[in-house]
């Protein structure tokens, strides 16, 4: 059961950018008035942005990330799994192996305000920085055991969560990446959980971190020219908030796991590619290759045309060759929540 302060932050977040009576929150919370009002103060001290509306009540102005805030969004729709906040943690994806292995169930999320060791595909790193980004996993037990398609529902799940958002459209880089305006904002990192017995996935943690503020200080030097976030300049949206935008993707992952081999799943992730076409550069056995990015098959993998033909890429790192505006150098980047 929420305590009064976590009531207050959930009806407010439910009602963002709305003014919420007093006297709905007090009946709503079974409290008086009174107790609202200290309720409010308290949050006030502890960093929550509310603004008191003279006459009218209050509204949620501040972006702070919290469970009861996500449970707001995700609990009117039925959403029963577990929903977990660490304020910091080394790594969102390492909470939910934790987890799982001790039986979370399907759809159990967990956030993190900033990450001391976030990591991407083959250990890179992924910046973390407290307050700036959404950090945040989900233990997935898909019908499909093709961990690939799990990555590209991840991918059209947060294009879709970020488009009312954005100036510019959201832009998939294959496999795991996200792009607005031609910088990395978002990455993405899938991991199966094996049955030992069967040596087959069970179930995956997905791993997705959301570049949303520019950092306090900025962005380390050799990140400046590559990454983006959502609002770099700040200036969200009262409506919007980081507790909305989990929720949303936390929701869109869920339902695409009911039928992760729909094509019209794979086509809208085509369509927000923007590797077709353009010549690529790849890793073949730790060899650099070079070819044109064609097509994406069915299985989520890439097919790149080379003077040898038709080359499957199943996984790796690729990147548009130099002189093709491929402003990443990045990879696959990847992200390890």
């Amino acid at each position: 059961m929420r305590k009064l302060k976590e009531n207050v932050v959930y009806h407010l977040e439910q009602h963002r950018g709305q003014v919420v009576s007093g006297q709905m929150l007090a009946e709503t919370c079974a409290v008086s008035r009174a107790a609202v009002w200290k309720a409010v103060q308290s949050l006030k001290q502890e960093g929550h942005e509310i603004e008191a509306v003279p006459g009218g009540g209050y509204r949620m102005t501040g972006d702070q990330l919290t469970a009861a805030g996500v449970e707001a969004h995700l609990e009117p729709l039925g959403w029963t799994a577990p929903i977990l906040l660490l304020e910091e943690t080394t790594s969102t994806n390492e909470e939910a192996l934790r987890l799982l292995s001790q039986g979370a169930p399907h759809g159990t999320v967990v956030l993190a305000g900033q990450q001391t060791a976030g990591r991407g595909r083959r250990g890179k790193p992924f910046f973390s920085p407290p307050d700036a980004g959404l950090y945040m996993s989900l233990i997935l037990t898909p019908r499909s055991k093709n961990p690939t398609k799990v990555t590209v529902a991840a991918a059209v799940a947060v294009c879709r969560a970020l488009a009312p958002w954005s100036q510019q459209p959201p832009e998939i880089k294959w496999v795991n990446d996200v792009y607005l305006g031609g910088k990395k904002a978002v990455g993405i990192l899938t991991e199966a959980y094996v049955d030992v017995e069967r040596m087959e996935p069970q179930s995956v943690v997905l791993g997705i971190g959301i570049n949303i503020y520019r950092p306090e200080g900025g962005y380390p030097q050799d990140l400046r020219e590559i990454v983006t976030s959502l609002f770099p300049a700040g200036g969200a949206p009262l409506e919007f908030s980081r507790c909305r935008l989990a929720a949303e993707i936390a929701k869109s992952c869920v339902a695409f796991c009911e039928d992760l081999d729909n094509p019209a799943l794979m086509e809208e992730y085509r369509q927000s590619s923007f590797l077709l076409g353009k010549e690529i550069t790849y890793l073949d056995g730790g060899v650099p290759k070079a070819g044109v990015a064609r097509a994406i098959n069915e299985a989520g993998n890439l097919l790149v045309e080379t003077e040898a033909g038709i080359h499957v890429l199943q996984a790796g790192e690729v990147s548009v060759r130099k002189g093709k505006k491929d402003k990443t150098g990045l990879g696959e980047g990847g992200y390890d929540g």
